[in-house]
């Protein structure tokens, strides 16, 4: 720690393993990959989650103060605690939560140097045990800005040079040449660096083991990339974790005094409209200097940087079939050798020896444990793919297959590794011999569906080049084609069902066509022939009347049968034409506000004649004084159906009405002390020409009408109605319609909109 601008803001890994029990520290792990913590952690540990812990993805920006204080007391930290931060990669997003908590005025926390790196490399203990917190009240202080550069500072600093601009992305990042690092994606639109930034990778600031360098070699760095630690400087990256990790150490290791982070980074600046960028025609700068400089360090404080390098050397190579960039360079008699993927900044190794084979040798042998370790990786991951998956040299000798691929073959790895690919899937020979001898000759790529008729299985066949022959996708998609079978089967019934729809929407509207002709023709016929049987009928009721005052006593009588079988033939002749006219939606019905009282109590009057002659009472019962949203005439051939209906079937007793107000229905019931109905016949009493005594016995004359029409003109008004009734204990008729809204005297609605309603107003009114 010696030579650090602030050594309390680093510990080492055995200083933390030492004080994993204190009360006081609490450990913190941030990390590029969020799944890391469930793999294995430090004892103890409470792992954050960058992207969703440590942002706020809607406004895209860091914590607020308030969710900085629940995230801190939800971790059990107080505002005394020592917090430890460590992660992956060389502590990224430690780093980044580290600046957030100096926003916020959090004192005592600091890095583990190297990480968890660093930490299972030394094999120190994990675990995967989530530990308990118990949360605690956190307060924060208000934001720290002096640390944080937004967009304008920013151009600012590009325009006029007020403040050094530090890219940490890669060479590669930096002219342009990749957008983004291998394996991470794409946040801009455009490739490139802000004008007047410095490239110093953050990489450069590390060791191999992922620890910071010294002071000295840090210093030596920066004055090598032309920072000033006597000038301000502002930090970015791509999406701010890197420039996280670089302002740390700018700030806390190395010492410059003013020192801004710019979070927002390449992925707001290479997005915005209208902002500038350079670029640069990529070239590889050899990294030796800095690397070196420990290995090189001269007696007495001579730099070897001043010596100049020589044999440099660069050239393409292959390892184990990855195409690699090796670089080396000589410097000062001593020999290095680095090696490179193709993907831009991604070291493998590296080597120093006493000469150029020494050190490719020492080089290859770091980049054979890199590749042998992401070789491990792919094959873990390889192996549990869902989907099978093959590798075939140029002659179509299977090099590789996972777990998947073996259950197709139908062999162990062993037997099956060597075998040829149309050997070992012959069924697939026909079908994919051609197109896959094109993609091999070709760019290596082909995508087509075949079908294993041995397994009923349907396969989606996908390539890819590799550097020796094609990595080959079996993807199992028989599900899906069965699934699109079916639809097909079901499109195919579906249109031989809509064809029948067709057909009998066809016949239906003929139907209706010939039914409409034929209502229209009976209208007319029940028109023509009410008004040819009522004329000769109406004046054969006059001659009676004429008739019954000029005959003798002893033809009076047939006289009276002759005019009361009359009037029972016009009496059904007029149902039948009513309710004829309402069916066919000739009868017009104007619904208005009617005082339903006042009907009823005509209608008494009218009627009350017809039941004393047969001794009956005719009386209201409970009634109110409502309205009813109905129409007048409507009303009154209800009531006459009704009450005369009652009358009828009543010997003895009394019929009685109700009117009543029932929520927002105004009732009407017709009770009667008569024979009543049965059960059976009450399902079919509102049909037309319905009697429940028929034949030559009935005991009461109708034409069976009356409550047909009743139905018709209730339910035309929005009304409804039932029955409740027994033999021999009479029967309840009840009709309900839409009441009528309260009609409100203006010097009420006057008081109601200046005072509020009457419950509201005190008793002073």
């Amino acid at each position: 720690m010696a030579g650090y601008a602030f050594p309390e803001s680093l510990v080492e890994t055995a200083w933390v393993e030492a004080h994993l029990y204190d009360p006081d520290v609490r450990l913190i792990e941030v990390d590029v990959d969020v799944t890391s913590y469930v793999r294995g952690h430090l004892p103890g540990a409470v792992a954050w989650d960058w992207s969703a812990d440590l942002s706020d993805p809607v406004r895209r920006d860091i914590l607020s103060k308030a969710d900085f204080e629940r995230l801190m007391g939800a971790a059990g930290i107080t505002n005394e605690s020592r917090v430890i931060l460590y992660g992956d990669q060389s502590n990224w997003f430690a780093a980044w939560a580290l600046w957030q908590m100096k926003i916020y005025g959090h004192e005592r926390v600091s890095l583990m140097n190297g990480g968890t790196r660093k930490w299972i490399a030394e094999g120190r203990p994990l675990t995967k045990d989530v530990p308990p917190r118990t949360p605690v009240r956190y307060t924060a202080r208000e934001a720290d800005v002096s640390l944080r550069a937004l967009l304008k500072e920013v151009q600012a600093a590009s325009e006029t040079g007020s403040a050094t601009l530090v890219d940490v992305r890669t060479p590669e990042e930096f002219s342009g040449k990749v957008l983004a690092p291998l394996g991470l994606p794409e946040t801009c639109q455009r490739g490139g660096h802000i004008p007047g930034a410095h490239n110093v990778p953050w990489s450069e600031v590390c060791r191999e083991d992922g620890t910071f360098k010294e002071a000295d070699e840090l210093r030596a760095l920066l004055t090598q990339k032309g920072i000033s630690p006597d000038r301000p400087a502002i930090a970015y990256c791509r999406i701010g974790e890197r420039s996280a990790h670089m302002w740390f150490v700018l700030k806390y290791l190395v010492g410059i005094s003013e020192v801004k982070h710019y979070d927002g980074s390449w992925t707001e600046w290479g997005n915005l409209v209208g902002a500038p960028i350079d670029r640069e025609k990529f070239r590889r700068i050899p990294h030796a200097s800095p690397r070196i400089a420990s290995v090189l360090k001269a007696p007495g404080g001579k730099n070897p940087l001043s010596g100049r390098t020589k044999n440099y050397v660069r050239r393409q190579d292959i390892l184990a079939g990855w195409p690699v960039e090796m670089v080396s360079y000589e410097v000062e008699g001593c020999h290095y050798c680095d090696i490179y993927s193709v993907s831009p900044g991604n070291r493998l190794g590296g080597g120093v020896g006493t000469s150029a084979r020494e050190a490719r040798a020492k080089a290859r042998d770091q980049a054979w444990e890199q590749l042998s370790d992401l070789g491990r990786r792919l094959s873990v991951m390889l192996s549990n793919f869902q989907d099978a998956f093959l590798v075939v040299d140029e002659n179509w000798e299977l090099t590789y297959l996972n777990e998947k691929s073996l259950s197709l073959i139908g062999q162990s790895y062993s037997e099956s590794l060597g075998l040829n690919l149309w050997d070992a899937l012959p069924e697939l020979a026909d079908s994919l011999r051609e197109p896959l001898t094109e993609a091999l000759r070709g760019d290596g790529r082909t995508h087509l569906e075949v079908c294993l008729p041995s397994k009923k299985m349907w396969l989606n066949v996908r390539t890819s080049p590799t550097g020796e022959g094609l990595a080959i996708y079996l993807i199992d998609i028989t599900e899906r084609k069965q699934a699109e079978t079916e639809l097909a089967v079901m499109n195919r019934k579906l249109e031989a069902e809509l064809l029948e729809r067709k057909r009998i929407e066809r016949d239906l509207r003929k139907a209706k066509q010939e039914a409409e002709e034929m209502s229209r023709l009976k209208s007319a016929f029940l028109s023509n022939m009410t008004h040819e049987i009522r004329t000769p009928l109406a004046g054969i009721l006059g001659i009676t009347a004429i008739l019954s005052e000029e005959i003798s006593d002893e033809l009076r009588e047939f006289i009276h049968l002759i005019d009361n079988s009359g009037k029972r033939l016009l009496d059904t002749l007029n149902s039948v034409l009513d309710l004829s006219l309402i069916e066919s939606g000739s009868v017009s019905l104007n619904k208005e506000p009617v005082r339903v009282l006042e009907v009823v109590q005509d209608k008494l009057v009218f009627l009350e004649p017809l039941a004393r002659r047969k001794g009956l009472t005719l009386a209201l019962g409970e009634v109110s004084d409502v309205e009813a949203l109905l129409d007048y005439s409507a009303l009154d051939r209800i009531l006459n159906h009704l009450i005369g209906n009652a009358i009828k079937f009543t010997s003895e007793g009394r019929v009685e009405l109700d009117v009543c107000p029932v929520a927002d229905r105004v009732h009407i019931r017709v009770r009667d002390t008569g024979i009543g109905i049965s059960p059976e016949f009450q399902a079919h009493m509102f049909e037309a020409f319905k009697q429940e005594s028929t034949g030559m016995d009935r005991s009461y004359e109708g034409s069976g009408l009356g409550l047909a029409i009743v139905k018709h003109l209730v339910e035309r008004m929005d009304g409804a109605i039932s029955v409740e009734s027994a033999p021999g204990k009479g029967s309840v008729f009840t009709v309900a319609f839409p009441r009528a809204p309260e009609k409100r005297s203006k010097r009420e609605a006057r008081l109601r909109s200046v005072f509020g309603s009457s419950r509201e107003r005190g008793p002073a009114g």
